[in-house]
């Protein structure tokens, strides 16, 4: 919730980096892909909050200086890790921390499928892709016995599961099959990129060699946050291996990946194909009921999966490593990711 007065005063280019809101904290500095810096509202509507003078978000790609970071003192000191593998809770947890935990999402790769030009254009494609990927497998070896196989879009977690996996089992032959009925027995090029911060590049490098048993040769990309973005928020040729955040609406989790707009043009991931016009209806229809349906959120989620908008391939859960000396949160009550309640956190002597 943002000031109307400022916005129209200013623009929507301004407001996008200038936010006028009534938070408990005010945005000091903004460096893209480096930090972001808030200092204390002084006229925040709960006395007495917040009780921090500040919070500051540094975005650090390696896991090497993010583990460092956890370990730091003085400048180089970070207090919350927000992280979505166990390898890194494995590695920390004999540090004075505690550890919170949920479910975020699936891990899905996103074909340029909306494209007449691209192989993926071929649904048959699609499945074949998601046929020649050994999701078991690959959990056995980089899982750590946390994570889990997606054989859907939607964790076992939330509503809107269905009976089918999908096209998401492991089957070769039936892969080789699908790829010569749509005429690519020989196969083709693409190339992968991963969501920094979120994939784990060794499971890329994973599905790299499985996809070579189809004759899919794959170039694994690891762009950073800004070169993800302008592609994510643009358009790409290949496939993004992205995260398909869990929202506390489960509804909007698929909504929000695969927008569908009144006008039915605009989407977010807008090189990716899917059925406007009957997800809109089925999102319109979901979003109606007085209380979540389950079986209306099955058809919007059998729809994706029916026209394989996304390959899911494996499931994982938000880590805080959060040092003993910050307490009160709110990570992981309402949901994952950066969903917390700053005013009410607060900072012992450690």
């Amino acid at each position: 919730m943002i000031s109307k007065e400022a916005f129209e005063a200013n623009g929507i280019e301004w407001a996008r980096e200038n936010p006028v809101m009534t938070g408990p904290f005010k945005l000091k500095q903004y460096d893209r892909g480096v930090k972001l810096v808030y200092e204390r509202n002084e006229n925040y509507w709960q006395e007495g909050k917040p009780y921090l003078d500040g919070v500051e978000y540094h975005f650090i790609s390696d896991t090497m200086t993010q583990n460092a970071a956890m370990q730091a003192t003085g400048d180089q000191r970070v207090d919350v890790l927000n992280t979505t593998s166990p390898e890194q809770v494995l590695a920390l947890q004999g540090l004075d921390v505690y550890v919170l935990s949920m479910d975020s999402g699936s891990l899905n790769l996103i074909p340029n499928s909306l494209d007449p030009d691209s192989p993926f254009n071929d649904i048959r494609v699609r499945q074949a892709i998601s046929y020649a990927i050994d999701r078991d497998a690959i959990m056995a070896a980089r899982g750590f016995g946390v994570m889990s196989p997606a054989n859907q879009l939607l964790p076992e977690s939330v509503m809107g599961r269905l009976p089918d996996s999908y096209n998401c089992t492991y089957d070769l032959e039936k892969a080789k099959q699908l790829m010569a009925e749509a005429g690519y027995a020989d196969g083709f090029s693409t190339t992968i990129y991963c969501m920094p911060g979120i994939v784990d590049v060794d499971i890329a490098v994973a599905i790299q060699s499985m996809l070579e048993k189809i004759n899919v040769k794959v170039a694994v990309e690891t762009p950073d946050q800004g070169g993800y973005s302008a592609l994510r928020f643009g358009e790409w040729d290949g496939m993004l291996f992205q995260l398909l955040r869990l929202f506390p609406g489960v509804l909007n989790t698929m909504a929000l990946n695969f927008d569908v707009q009144d006008d039915l043009t605009t989407s977010w991931l807008k090189s990716s194909y899917r059925p406007l016009e009957e997800l809109y209806n089925a999102y319109q229809d979901a979003a109606r009921q007085e209380a979540v349906s389950d079986e209306k959120l099955q058809v919007a989620h059998r729809l994706l999966l029916e026209n394989m908008c996304c390959v899911p391939v494996y499931n994982i859960s938000d880590y805080y490593i959060i040092r003993n000396n910050v307490h009160d949160t709110g990570f992981t009550v309402w949901s994952a990711n950066t969903v917390w309640m700053p005013a009410d956190a607060w900072m012992s002597q450690g």
